[in-house]
């Protein structure tokens, strides 16, 4: 059984800047029948998302977030911090944006997680993909073949 309550907000301030805060949590009580075990804990995730579109024609973008979970065996790391961040330029009017975006700057991306079932309890660490850098460029198309899909005149669509 489980419950998962969560609260967030989104604050835009003179479109010039939006910040996103959020608390989730989870809170699981799992009985398993097999040697009458049963497990209780809670799972925290909190975020910090912001967005600012000043000076004109930049685009930054950063977000955070702080990982806990409440049943990992202590022999894996429980909880962890994710930071990654953006840098986008607007060209060509507003249809297109040329960015780089760091993900994991703080590199402390873990992937550990704990399974159960009727006869076992299985904690596991997977590979992730840690810190790196990716560029972008993202055209948005307002007119296709010389006509603007906005247009309703004389088409069938």
């Amino acid at each position: 059984m489980s419950l998962n309550p969560n609260i967030g907000i989104q604050c835009d301030l003179d479109e010039k800047l939006t910040l996103e805060p959020e608390y989730r949590m989870s809170i699981i009580n799992a009985n398993y029948s097999l040697n009458d075990i049963q497990e209780n804990y809670i799972n925290h995730d909190l975020s910090f998302k912001l967005t600012s579109y000043w000076p004109k024609n930049f685009v930054f973008g950063s977000d955070i977030g702080y990982q806990k979970f409440g049943n990992i065996s202590s022999e894996f790391k429980n909880s962890f911090l994710l930071w990654n961040a953006s840098l986008g330029y607007k060209l060509l009017g507003d249809d297109g944006i040329l960015k780089v975006k760091v993900f994991d700057i703080l590199d402390e991306n873990i992937s550990t997680s704990r399974m159960t079932g009727e006869d076992f309890i299985q904690n596991t660490e997977q590979l992730v993909l840690e810190r790196y850098v990716m560029f972008s460029f993202t055209w948005k198309f307002s007119k296709f073949g010389g006509k603007d899909p906005n247009d309703r005149k004389g088409g069938f669509f």
